[in-house]
């Protein structure tokens, strides 16, 4: 095999001679493409993401609080929970323009992010900028991003400018890499720690790679991965000391669905697609490496290999926070294109290697905007709905089937937590708003507390009706007990189905995704 000998022979690095040259139509494609990845969050107000409903209501309660219209069912309880950065830097920017759209805002922020530190990256590593803005915009809506994770994501964004800063100081004193490194610990800890970690993880293969010889580079690479560790210690001893916990309980390891969860990473609303990109970017990368065109830096060998072993070792739920492995992938495919170095023969094989990866990311981004613009009018008929609730509604969510989490197709997955939308629009109450203690400083007040579950999703219809008939299981949440008389409204969403409950339901409204109804209480009460 002397092609794959030649592929994976390791390429120095070169000192970084900064420059932005290069071929003007792949510079002027890289340029479209940036463009075009951002313009689904520009052009829908509402992104159809998995948690993106629950996190409206939630900066609208953060940014109400305290004030004449607070929240009658929601207090802020603010502690030092590493997953803060929209619940800190949103509802100042939402008292002036809305939840949505300073939601929005800071999701276009967070995409930005992305592109930009990816290149900063590249750009400090290598001295000029060539794969990351095409890298960033192929999984700019990988799966991750596009089921809501905006701490993670904004927190990713951050963590890659944090990576570029590090390494173009590499060489100044210890003092001034300490204190920035200490600064970015910070901000990426209270951001999401997630992202904190793809830094540290990153950070640290980064300088194990710098060891060559013990002699030589021992003490230097020891000193500089004991620079490392303190602020990192000091942030986990603070929470540990302030909250007790970081994020929920419980760890789950699911070893077999790592194949599957590889190939569906690329897009969350398509796995056809997603594993169609996937196998095409695997090919082309094994082809191009055959040859001896594609190479791969000594660092990139170690933040490549140490990122595979966390995305194998990884549970799939971490301290109780789900997907927790395929956070990893979009990490390791947005740094390693700064270790990567491509050599195509001649100006052609440029330009049709820039434009090929530009269709795939193109096809995914497009697919992406179709979901969410296909979604549109079912917000819009759901917020036209909550014009018919009472003020102060109490309002529960079943699913018309069984409501399975996370359901099979995950395009209908955000229509899980429509409810949540009647916290901004309504001033209610739902169960699903997410209050888990350890990520979200959102509480019910004493009023509603026995009624919340923290996180979840909605329950069965078949589940609802035998609770309103008396059989519910004792290990039942407490909502579900004698649900009629503690809720005013039912909203059932799913495919459409006959009125489960009519000597109790009244129905008020049909939309595509939803039906809205009204609880009549038994008589007497």
């Amino acid at each position: 095999m002397p092609q794959a000998a030649s592929a994976l022979r390791l390429r120095p690095e070169a000192k970084p001679a900064f420059t932005l040259a290069g071929d003007r139509a792949v510079i002027l494609i890289g340029a479209f493409l940036i463009a075009a990845a951002l313009t689904p969050t520009l052009l829908v107000r509402i992104p159809s993401m998995v948690d993106y409903l629950n996190q409206i209501a939630r900066m609208d309660i953060l940014a109400r609080a305290g004030g004449p219209d607070a929240s009658p069912f929601y207090d802020v309880a603010w502690k030092f929970y590493p997953n803060l950065a929209i619940d800190v830097l949103v509802p100042p920017i939402a008292r002036l323009i809305g939840p949505v759209e300073a939601l929005r805002l800071f999701l276009l922020l967070s995409q930005i992010l992305i592109i930009s530190g990816a290149a900063a990256l590249e750009l400090a590593v290598k001295g000029r900028i060539r794969l990351s803005p095409f890298v960033s915009c192929l999984f700019l809506y990988s799966l991750p991003f596009t089921l809501g994770f905006l701490n993670f994501e904004f927190g990713l964004g951050l963590a890659l400018w944090a990576l570029a800063a590090m390494l173009a100081v590499k060489d100044r004193s210890p003092l001034v890499r300490f204190g920035l490194h200490s600064a970015f610990c910070a901000a990426l800890f209270v951001s999401h720690l997630f992202a904190f970690g793809v830094y540290g993880a990153a950070l640290g293969l980064y300088e194990l790679s710098q060891f060559r010889n013990w002699r030589q580079d021992g003490a230097r690479v020891f000193l500089r991965l004991a620079m490392l560790a303190p602020p990192a210690i000091a942030l986990f001893a603070i929470v540990f000391v302030s909250v007790g916990t970081i994020g929920g309980q419980g760890n789950l390891w699911l070893f077999s669905t790592k194949a599957l969860v590889f190939f569906n990473s690329l897009n969350a609303y398509s796995y056809e697609i997603s594993g169609l990109l996937v196998a095409l970017l695997i090919a082309g990368t094994v082809m191009l490496a055959m040859k001896g065109a594609l190479m791969l830096s000594r660092p990139g060998v170690f933040i490549a290999v140490g990122f595979a072993a966390l995305f194998l070792l990884l549970p799939s739920r971490l301290f109780g926070t789900s997907f927790a492995d395929v956070r990893v992938l979009p990490g390791a495919a947005l740094i390693l294109p700064a270790f990567l170095h491509l050599r195509l023969p001649n100006r052609e094989w440029r330009v049709g290697a820039a434009a090929a990866v530009s269709l795939a990311a193109l096809a995914n981004i497009a697919f992406v905007y179709g979901v969410w613009q296909g979604a549109a009018p079912d917000y819009r008929e759901f917020m036209a709905s909550t014009q018919k609730l009472s003020p102060g509604a109490r309002v529960i969510t079943a699913h018309s089937e069984e409501g399975r989490d996370p359901p099979a197709d995950l395009a209908d997955y955000p229509f899980y937590h429509l409810a949540t939308l009647v916290v901004p629009f309504a001033d209610g109450f739902t169960p699903t708003v997410f209050t888990e203690p350890g990520k979200q400083p959102i509480r019910p007040k004493e009023c509603v507390r026995s009624l919340d579950v923290g996180v979840g999703g909605p329950v069965p219809a078949a589940r609802l009706l035998a609770a309103a008939e008396g059989r519910v299981d004792e290990r039942a949440p407490a909502f579900l007990r004698d649900w009629p008389e503690k809720f005013d409204y039912l909203y059932v969403v799913g495919p459409a189905k006959p009125n489960p409950l009519p000597s109790r339901l009244d129905e008020i409204m049909r939309g595509r995704k939803f039906v809205l109804y009204r609880i009549r209480k038994a008589e007497g009460l």
